[in-house]
Parts: structure tokens; C-alpha cells; sequence
């Protein structure tokens, strides 16, 4: 923490009713001395009655912690606790948190905070009115984004517990003063138990038409005599990529987010990418991104770039492994072609795809109209928060770093699965098989790929020497690992974050 940035910026607004000096507290190293302040006498707002604070008391709160923010100053930790009504005005007080050259989401986050705080304490009408006092419209709008329950201090939640739909209530209340609308989060889809019926069907479905195709009989009895020492290895790099995916979102955003929300939001993407498909998975991530305070453009730029960077590091591995593992598919047989032929026209048809895609978007006169309305303002955003993020390498490790750590930890998990049925594969062909398969589910409009994810590693398994048996056994471990079984607690962290108001 930087004190010295707040001591000198707040004694030199003592008579904005900042507080004279911060409370105690050390500069730089523990061989320095501490620097010990006087706060004036006073009650913390929490233990004052509402008509006990004043709305000069409140406007001048309000005041103060706007003057933080233009100066690039952020409390981090603003709640009734943290402020003082004294007799010469309020008192910020407890700066444990504070940061200096603070970006906007973090004082915009204070200036919410304080709002919030206000309404806990006086009621909202009062706490409306003060801010339409204090705060013209502009501002106000980036209250609004901000006023989220992930943006309050764990004490005004808790103060807030025994007022139902009190941010819902805050936020509408102020827009309307305000004159302004409250920012709409992404809808959130409800989905149906026919759907997840259809899903697990499907998928049933699939391996009995597998089973008699491969001899149900061959795969089972190699099932169970599997090395489940490294089923249980298997099991457990399965888990792993939501870490490595909470990663890779943190660096997806501009400013601060909770990792352990971030990992929450993986875990239940799980169950989303299931039933939903990767369209589903960037709704959530997009509404999440707002619940965290982020306008919609920024949002929807935020979980674009978490997608583009999977798919482009997917793409960066598929290439540099593909060479190395072309030998292994490489089989020479009387027709003389090498069964890596079939891998080679499944590249073309996907790049002949794309091709089309964009041919369509740029020839077609209404689908560019379309694509200029509707999608340039959002790539727009979205290059501009990549030159952002680019400045910083911790982000761009975070994001890239993360990615990559998703595929290996996958790769690693079917190479597990491989050698639980007695057979293994280079990590590169693993890479292969895996980049193809999911290249072939995600233009398959199946959610999650199901059945076609399955087909798709078996067929390249397969065209790895691996035989059929191993090949069908290995991918019912590896994906009831991360595909089957993963959806059960996917969808009660996703039932926690609802109920936490997160997404």
C-alpha cells in the first residue's frame, strides 16, 4: 500500500471533510517508522439512527469520495463502518485497502459503494436524493453499472440482508430520478428439462450405436481392467482447467476480478457447456462480467476475448504439434494414401468453411449491412480492449497462460485415459486429435459437441494406431471425466451464483 500517496493527497483536502491524515498504518518497510494520526471524534455511520445523519452528513460523504476519484484514489472497502459522523463532518477512516492510480472500475466500485452504503444507513429515498445532489448524470450511469452485490463491502450486505430487493429497488429508484435508464444485463436463459433430457439421451444414444459398432463386449471388459490409478489421474487433470480458465479470465478484463468467482464461473460452466454449447457458456460469462460492474460493451468484449484467445492458442498448439504427429498417423497400407489423409480433408473442409462465412459476410449485401450495424461496434471494442490488456504482460500471460494451460491439462487427462487402458500416444498426437475434435464439434450445432466430440477422438485414436477397443474405452473414461460427470457440480455452483446474484 502506498500511504504516503493518501497522506499527502487527503491533508491537502482537509477541508473537503477528507479526513486531516489517514489512521496509522506503515510506509514501506517495517524498519520504518509508523506514521500515527488522530481521527477526529465521532460514530461510525452503522451506529447512527437514520435521521441521526445529516444530508449535509451525506452529501459531504459523497463529495468526499468523489474527490478520491478524480484523483485516481480508491478506498476499497467503503461500508458504513468505514465512515465517521463527526461534528466537523463525515470521516473516511480504515485506508487498509486503498490504492493509488486506481482505474475507473475501482473508483467507480467506491463511488457504488457509497451510494449503497447511504441507502443501508438512511433509507433509499434520502440516499436517492443525495446523489442526484451530489453526482450529475454522467456519473450516475457509472454508479448504476457498478451497484452490483459483488461491488459492495460484505457489511452493507450484510446491513442490507433484511431489505428485500434493495439493490433492485436502489438502482430503478435512481435511474428514474436520475432520468436515466438502469443498464440491462445479458438475459439469462433458463434451461428446460426436455433439453437436458434430449442432451443425456443423445449421448446414450451414441454409445450404444458405438457399442455395436466396436463390440460392446471388447470396450467393457477393457472399462474394467482399467488401471484405475490412472483413471484417478485422469479424473483429477480433468478438474484442473477451471483454474487455469479462471486465469485466462482475469486476464481477459481491464481492472480487478475475484478469482475465486472466476473459478466458480468455470466450475458451473461445466453444466452450462453441457446442455448449452459454447453460445451459452459466452452468455454467462458475459452477464457475470456485468454483475462484476462492467457495461455491456465491455462485457461482451471481455468474454469475446476469453473465446478467441482458447480458440488461437488451440490453433498455435494444433500447428506447431501437427508436424510431429503427422508419423504417428501415418500407417503405410496397401492403398497406399496413409490414414492421415482423412485428417488432412477434415482441415480443409473447416478452412473451406470459414472461407465461406466470410465470403458471405462481405459479398452479400445485407449480411455486411448487418455485419456493419450489429458486429464492427463490438469488434471495435473488443481491439481496443486487446491494445489495452496489451500493455500489460501480467494480463497477457493470464489470458494466453491460461488457455494453454487448459488444452495441456486436457491433453494430459486422455493421455492418463490412454495409458489406464494400456496404450499411449505422443502428447502431440494427443493435441491433434483433441484440436480436431473439438473443431468438428463446435461446427456441429450440438451443445457441447456431444456424440460428435466422442466420434471425432475415437476416429483420430484410431487413425493413431490405437486399436478400436482401447481407443472406444479410453474416450469413455476421458470424457465421463470431463464431460459427464463434471455437470453435477457445475450445476450447483451455478444454482450459488445465481442465488449470490453473480450472474
Amino acid at each position: 500500500m502506498e500511504h504516503e500517496a493518501y497522506l499527502t493527497f487527503l491533508a491537502a483536502h482537509a477541508g473537503a471533510r477528507v479526513p486531516e491524515i489517514v489512521a496509522a498504518g506503515r510506509c514501506g518497510p517495517a524498519r520504518d517508522a509508523a506514521l500515527i494520526t488522530r481521527l477526529p471524534e465521532g460514530r461510525r455511520f452503522s451506529q447512527v439512527e437514520g435521521d441521526g445523519v445529516s444530508d449535509d452528513d451525506l452529501d459531504g460523504f459523497l463529495r468526499s469520495v468523489l474527490l478520491l476519484r478524480r484523483s485516481g484514489i480508491s478506498h476499497g472497502a467503503l461500508s458504513p463502518e468505514t465512515v465517521l459522523a463527526t461534528a466537523q463532518g463525515p470521516v473516511l477512516r480504515d485506508f487498509r485497502r486503498a490504492s493509488s492510480s486506481a482505474p475507473a472500475m475501482r473508483t467507480d466500485g467506491d463511488l457504488a459503494a457509497a451510494v449503497a452504503a447511504v441507502a443501508v444507513v438512511v433509507g433509499i429515498d434520502r440516499a436517492v436524493a443525495s446523489t442526484c445532489r451530489v453526482l450529475d448524470s454522467e456519473t450516475i450511469r457509472a454508479v448504476l453499472t457498478r451497484l452490483q452485490r459483488s461491488t459492495l463491502d460484505p457489511e452493507t450486505v450484510r446491513l442490507a440482508q433484511s431489505q428485500k430487493g434493495y439493490l433492485k429497488t436502489l438502482r430503478e429508484s435512481l435511474a428514474a430520478t436520475a432520468g436515466v435508464e438502469v443498464p440491462k444485463l445479458v438475459e439469462a436463459k433458463r434451461i428446460s428439462w426436455p433439453n437436458l433430457l434430449m442432451v443425456v439421451g443423445s449421448l446414450v444414444g451414441l454409445w450404444l450405436i458405438i457399442g455395436v459398432l466396436t463390440e460392446a463386449s471388447g470396450s467393457l471388459s477393457i472399462i474394467r481392467g482399467a488401471s484405475w490409478g490412472w483413471v484417478a489421474a485422469a479424473f483429477v487433470l480433468a478438474q484442473l482447467p477451471v483454474v487455469t480458465g479462471a486465469w485466462a479470465l482475469t486476464g481477459a478484463v481491464m481492472g480487478p476480478l475475484p478469482f475465486g468467482r472466476c473459478v466458480a464461473l468455470e466450475t458451473s460452466n461445466l453444466f452450462t457447456s453441457f446442455v448449452g454449447g459454447d453460445a451459452a457458456v459466452f452468455g454467462v460469462r458475459v452477464r457475470f462480467f456485468q454483475r462484476q460492474g462492467l457495461d455491456a460493451p465491455a462485457a461482451i468484449s471481455s468474454g469475446a476475448i476469453a473465446g478467441t484467445a482458447s480458440w488461437v492458442v488451440k490453433g498455435v498448439l494444433f500447428v506447431v504439434c501437427l508436424p510431429f504427429a503427422v508419423g504417428d498417423f501415418h500407417k503405410p497400407t496397401s492403398s497406399d494414401g496413409g490414414s492421415h489423409q482423412g485428417i488432412i480433408w477434415i482441415v480443409l473442409i473447416v478452412v473451406l468453411a470459414i472461407a465461406i462465412l466470410v465470403g458471405v459476410a462481405t459479398l452479400v449485401p445485407r449480411m455486411r449491412r448487418l455485419v456493419a450495424e450489429k458486429a464492427w461496434p463490438h469488434l471495435v471494442t473488443i481491439w481496443n480492449d486487446v491494445k489495452a490488456i496489451a500493455v500489460e504482460p501480467r494480463k497477457i500471460a493470464y489470458v494466453l497462460g491460461g488457455s494453454l494451460g487448459s488444452q495441456v491439462l486436457i491433453a494430459l487427462c486422455l493421455g492418463a485415459s490412454l495409458h489406464s487402458v494400456g496404450e499411449h500416444a505422443s502428447f502431440a498426437t494427443l493435441i491433434v486429435v483433441l484440436t480436431l475434435a473439438a473443431m468438428i464439434g463446435g461446427a456441429v450445432p450440438v451443445p457441447g459437441g456431444a456424440g460428435v466430440i466422442e466420434v471425432g477422438l475415437i476416429a483420430g485414436l484410431s487413425a493413431a494406431g490405437i486399436p478400436q477397443n482401447q481407443a472406444v474405452a479410453a474416450v469413455f473414461i476421458e470424457r465421463f471425466c470431463t464431460a459427464y460427470l463434471p455437470p453435477i457440480w457445475g450445476w450447483a455452483t451455478l444454482l450459488w451464483l445465481r442465488r449470490s446474484d453473480y450472474v
